[in-house]
């Protein structure tokens, strides 16, 4: 399965729905139309640049925080929220539990976050 296939699937629906071509939602978005062709054949990642995603985004009529998710990426003005919550850690943390104790735990520490920790613009 392609790795960002939660992105392609959603660019391709959202170009269908638009009844836009690849080519134009490339021009549309400042991208480079071969390189728009190749990310959503499979062949290469999709952009880096967080600001390229949501021009597309925008462009195509989509949640940009979404697609940048989709993207494989956070976005920025959640990366922060998070780092200071502690959620980037919890989820570390939850990662390297045994499945015994996992979903205990993990579910203890995703409430007290959720509750406790998690900045209000998250909720």
């Amino acid at each position: 399965m392609v790795l960002h296939a939660t992105f392609i699937k959603a660019v391709k629906e959202a170009l269908k729905k638009k009844g836009w071509s690849m080519r134009r939602a490339a021009r549309e978005a400042g991208l480079d139309s071969s390189f728009l062709s190749k990310v959503l054949s499979g062949k290469r990642n999709p952009p880096s640049d967080e600001r390229a995603i949501v021009s597309l985004a925008q462009k195509l009529d989509l949640d940009p925080d979404s697609l940048v998710i989709y993207a494989g990426r956070i976005p920025a003005k959640y990366q922060r929220a998070l780092e200071k919550s502690g959620a980037i850690r919890l989820l570390s943390e939850a990662r390297t539990m045994s499945e015994v104790e996992a979903p205990r735990e993990k579910a203890k520490k995703v409430k007290k976050v959720v509750k406790e920790e998690m900045p209000d613009e998250l909720l």
